[in-house]
């Protein structure tokens, strides 16, 4: 089959990234095989053969060629631990100076890393994303992943630990060389306290170029991260999200998350409870009664509503916030690993 007018092979080179010769024919395959489907309105099926005439008549899109690209992946990063991520900077509410942070340090090693070699430098790679669980950090990292069309691993250190030594070490190596021959790829450590070590060594090379903090988000913060689990809702009518916000002092983005679940949830069972109230069956759609969210329901929930994290756990983190000494923040993850929270997170 041909190629269209409008594919650019270049773009498609560049969203892909660690494929060898069978993961481009496979892609190639899976595009060919898109356009046919989109072109089943003019074949025959009960016909034995197909008119020469509709498979010349017939050539591959840019839109097939990004189907193929959604389904497919690079081979080697299949024996890992991957994740196919469809974050968006658009899908986390609040945290703007951190995102602004994570995207300049992506902007520079994908875009103006020949303009660091140009100097003998190399830009920076390694940046530790430390702060309450729930507060982000991992969607932080699959954003960064989805925005810059790279691949994402996730590796969880938990499990690592529950390895011999022997194993771990062997297991990490072969991590490190897929993610080389996938690059550019974000590498995602996630409950790095549970494997490091709390050491005296201070702030020299090979430590983390970047130290950014997650903060617990603040009202307008919260207000952001509850306009954005509920933007793809389009039945949500007008609740009072300054209400809800000023109600959840102290709550994670992931505690508002399970509110808005939670919400939803009431208000699919008030509509199906009025459904048989009613007796109201799908082709009696002129009653009207149509599912929505409700401020209701989210008063509902909140009476429910309770905080994933305690005092003690926001007071550790004020106490070593708003130092970037590293030698302190190493140290202070003892204090961490103690109180038994998701400390951190890092990713190259």
């Amino acid at each position: 089959m041909k190629l269209g007018s409008n594919v650019i092979l270049r773009e498609i080179a560049n969203e892909t990234n660690g494929y060898v010769g069978a993961d481009l024919a496979k892609l190639c395959s899976k595009a060919v095989f898109e356009q046919y489907r989109e072109k089943m309105d003019v074949i025959d099926l009960k016909e034995d053969t197909v008119d020469a005439e509709i498979p010349d008549s017939l050539a591959v899109s840019q839109n097939s060629f990004q189907y193929a690209l959604n389904e497919t992946h690079p081979s080697v990063l299949y024996e890992t631990v991957l994740e196919f991520t469809t974050t968006r900077w658009k899908d986390i509410g609040g945290l703007e100076s951190v995102k602004g942070e994570v995207k300049g340090l992506a902007q520079y090693q994908l875009n103006e890393y020949e303009e660091f070699r140009k100097f003998g430098m190399t830009p920076s790679r390694c940046v530790l994303l430390y702060g309450l669980p729930g507060c982000g950090k991992t969607l932080l990292a699959k954003a960064t992943a989805y925005e810059c069309q790279v691949n994402f691993m996730s590796i969880k250190c938990s499990k690592l630990l529950a390895m011999s030594l022997v194993e771990s070490e062997a297991n990490l190596r072969d991590i490190f060389d897929k993610v080389h021959q996938a690059a550019p790829c974000v590498l995602f450590f996630d409950e790095l306290d549970s494997i490091a070590c709390c050491g005296d060594a201070g702030d020299g090379s090979g430590r983390f170029d970047k130290l950014s903090h997650v903060p617990l988000p603040n009202h307008v913060s919260l207000v952001a991260i509850l306009k954005a689990v509920l933007r793809k809702s389009s039945e949500a009518t007008n609740p009072d999200l300054n209400f809800v916000a000023g109600a959840t002092d102290k709550f994670t983005g992931a505690d508002l998350a399970k509110i808005c679940q939670r919400a939803c949830t009431l208000a699919i069972e008030e509509f199906v409870r009025k459904k048989i109230q009613f007796e109201i069956k799908e082709e009696n759609g002129e009653l009207g009664l149509v599912a929505s969210i409700f401020h209701q329901n989210f008063v509902d929930t909140m009476c429910g509503a309770r905080t994933s994290i305690n005092e003690s756990e926001i007071h550790k983190y004020q106490l070593f916030f708003g130092t970037q000494d590293i030698r302190t923040l190493e140290r202070s993850l003892q204090i961490l690993r103690n109180a038994g929270g998701d400390q951190g997170e890092y990713y190259r």
